[in-house]
């Protein structure tokens, strides 16, 4: 049996989606190089989805994999299948270069499982309630567009992303998979909106119950822009509570909700884009990293680089000395982590997974 069928299969038993989003998932959007399995008694029994993203880390685009659509047979769960593939995925990503792994665990215990591996939480969102007559009051008028899957809607969104500190970049491919994707969600709506000044000025995603509508995201070229987009679903979803699952950057004194997990896999690509930013900038970091001994070692940022050595240098006095998961809760956390700390920085976001 092809491995498609085999993984459709698993798709099948474990996440429950209709024939359409299957016929749909694997015509137009799966590839076999980027899924894994694991087969017992001569069947599939384990599968994740290996997807390359980039994300924008103090200026630098660097290489990311996102795990989905990760699954076990219900009568081979707890016996290691999805461990392994974890640790498969980790050491495949961290062979094509990529800096991080993240994932977003559907169910709250599923942190417990990541964590283990070394994932850390560093995906947050400031979630904001609207009560059902909020009306997102606006400055500008603006007008929704009729074609989301529009050339100048992912150029707009492609530079709204680029202007954030940080963050998950889209391909034109992304966006129209998670397009293609968000048609099966419950009452899933996508709405992009122009005004005088701009043919696109902004946009936002969300899926809905009877009662409350969740949005993912909601971006644009200023403030009033994001009111814009966010005023157009509540014309297209009514009168209902809506969630705003907002980005974290300059946020203070408030309290964040986990959003996704991160696993770092090539901490010298991280510190060598901190390092570039940050010319000036020394320090040396002891790092461990029991999952991926190859990554222990001594860190050196000096000079716009980053340099890397197994062998101690006894007349450097480390400033840091961690493993992969503090290490990660460190580098993205807020600001003034990086004054307490004397590393720079910064939080990050995620959406359209």
């Amino acid at each position: 049996m092809a491995k498609r069928d085999d993984i459709q299969r698993l798709h099948r038993e474990c996440f429950g989606h209709s024939p359409e989003y299957l016929d749909m998932y694997f015509s137009r959007i799966y590839t076999d190089d980027t899924a894994l399995v694991r087969y017992a008694d001569d069947r599939p029994v384990s599968t994740l989805t290996m997807e390359a993203y980039s994300l924008l880390f103090h200026g630098s685009l660097l290489p990311v994999t996102l795990i989905s659509s990760a699954g076990t047979s219900r009568h081979y769960r707890g016996r290691g299948f999805m461990t392994e593939l974890v640790s498969e995925a980790l050491h495949t990503a961290r062979q094509r270069g990529d800096m991080l792994v993240a994932v977003a665990p559907p169910r709250r215990w599923l942190y417990f499982f990541f964590d283990r591996l070394g994932f850390s939480t560093i995906f947050l969102s400031d979630t904001r309630r609207f009560t059902s007559y909020h009306p997102f009051p606006t400055i500008h008028s603006y007008t929704p567009l009729s074609n989301p899957y529009a050339p100048e809607v992912f150029d707009a969104l492609h530079s709204f992303e680029l202007a954030r500190p940080g963050g998950i970049v889209h391909t034109r491919r992304q966006i129209t998979d998670y397009l293609d994707r968000l048609a099966f969600e419950p009452q899933g709506c996508f709405v992009a909106v122009g005004r005088e000044d701009t043919p696109v000025a902004g946009m936002a995603w969300a899926t809905a119950t009877d009662r409350l509508a969740t949005v993912y995201e909601a971006i644009g070229v200023d403030d009033d822009a994001v009111d814009g987009a966010l005023q157009a679903l509540r014309l297209h979803y009514g009168p209902r509570a809506i969630q705003y699952l907002a980005p974290t950057f300059g946020v203070t004194g408030r309290h964040l909700f986990a959003r996704a997990m991160a696993r770092i896999v090539n901490p010298l690509s991280a510190l060598e884009a901190i390092a570039k930013a940050n010319p000036r900038l020394r320090s040396t970091i002891r790092l461990s990293d029991s999952v991926i001994p190859e990554n222990t070692g001594w860190y050196t940022i000096a000079d716009g680089r980053c340099t890397f050595t197994t062998e101690p240098d006894t007349t450097v006095r480390h400033d840091l000395d961690v493993d992969v998961d503090t290490l990660a809760r460190i580098l993205f956390s807020s600001p003034a982590m990086s004054d307490v700390l004397g590393i720079p920085t910064q939080r990050t976001h995620i959406s359209l997974i």
